[in-house]
């Protein structure tokens, strides 16, 4: 017998991307991007980075330079139970840092 699953994590998020002037992407990001995001450091000053699909709300793109919504879901939920809303997740390309995206709200879904 299968023990029911708790609920994942998803948060809607303000996603900023850096200008590329300031090191960050050339091109807009779209519904289904799937950057690392850095939460904070472990024991040992390490970064952990974790996956994460953005779906984005109200705008079919995001530039470089600019802001929008977007819902955010952790490939790797456990990672993220106790973020809450005003955290900040550094949202990365490999070990570059194109942008943040501030949490306004956590929710919890069925997978």
């Amino acid at each position: 017998m299968r023990r029911p699953q708790a609920p994942s994590p998803s948060f809607r998020v303000r996603l900023a991307l850096l200008p590329t002037e300031q090191g960050g992407r050339h091109t807009a990001v779209r519904s289904g991007y799937r950057p690392n995001c850095w939460l904070g450091e472990v024991g040992g000053g390490e970064r952990l980075y974790h996956d994460a699909l953005f779906t984005l709300e109200e705008v079919s793109e995001i530039a470089p330079g600019e802001t929008g919504i977007a819902r955010l879901q952790p490939l790797y939920p456990d990672y993220w139970r106790d973020v809450t809303p005003g955290r900040e997740a550094v949202v990365c390309e490999g070990r570059r840092v194109v942008g943040t995206a501030i949490v306004d709200e956590a929710t919890a879904s069925q997978q």
